[in-house]
């Protein structure tokens, strides 16, 4: 019987599946499909392992006993260009701003630090393009990436000033008493070379520039900014209860 994975497709997780081929894991089949339909699989009991987000994780508490693999995880660490928010200048009051996805995770996390560290609290419109387009027709813009033309906040940056943790993003789960007993040892095979190490962005030797990480492992600290991240989303009324942060075989 394969032991069959969902990832989502995205590119900030790439990285923890690009290695996996077909002839290299003939007893692996690998599901590479929509967030919300790693959600689906995940709940149904579809797959026997995802790369999921805190949201997920939190929402899956009344559908099954969930665990965390503690190998691969990514987070992460002040400046990345991962989430921007942009303004219009001039502003009194802020009262709309686009965003890419409603429900994404990056996008509801960002949307939460706004209201936490500025107290902006806008109307939320689902809409793409760019920067300089959407400020014609918005208050404020959120966009995934970063736009050189136009100054804004990082997301990752702020969050990092504010709670002084790093940003979860995404880890691997499986159900507590249904899971292959080799998991951990797949889901790192299975993961590119590449973050062995963490990713640096921002240029070092400039003293004006903004730089920050991208952290691949399952940590101690992962694991407590996971625990923070759970109370907000219960404290914003995104999840029900806060579930308890279980790591596997701990």
């Amino acid at each position: 019987m394969k032991i069959r994975l969902a990832v989502p497709v995205n590119t900030i997780t790439h990285k923890f599946h690009s290695s996996y081929n077909k002839d290299e894991f003939p007893d692996v089949e690998l599901f590479k499909v929509p967030e919300n339909k790693v959600r689906d699989l995940l709940y149904a009991n579809r797959v026997e392992a995802a790369l999921i987000d805190p949201l997920t994780y939190g929402l899956g508490v009344k559908k099954g006993d969930f665990r965390i693999i503690p190998e691969t995880a990514l987070s992460s660490l002040s400046y990345t260009e991962l989430v921007s928010v942009y303004f219009n200048k001039g502003l009194d009051t802020l009262r709309t701003i686009a965003v890419p996805d409603k429900s994404d995770y990056i996008v509801l996390i960002s949307l939460i630090l706004l209201g936490e560290r500025y107290g902006i609290i806008p109307d939320i419109v689902e809409k793409k393009d760019y920067v300089g387009e959407l400020l014609k027709e918005f208050d404020s813009a959120m966009i995934y990436g970063h736009d050189k033309h136009f100054n804004g906040l990082d997301i990752s940056e702020d969050w990092f000033d504010l709670y002084q943790k790093p940003m979860p993003l995404a880890f691997w789960v499986c159900r507590a008493n249904e899971h292959p007993e080799n998991i951990g040892e797949i889901v790192r095979r299975i993961a590119s070379k590449e973050i062995e190490t963490d990713i640096e962005i921002g240029d070092k030797s400039n003293p004006e520039a903004r730089f920050g990480r991208y952290i691949h492992k399952f940590t101690t600290e992962f694991e407590s900014a996971t625990e923070q991240v759970l109370d907000l989303l219960f404290f914003h009324k995104l999840i029900d209860v806060i579930p308890e942060v279980k790591v596997l075989e701990e």
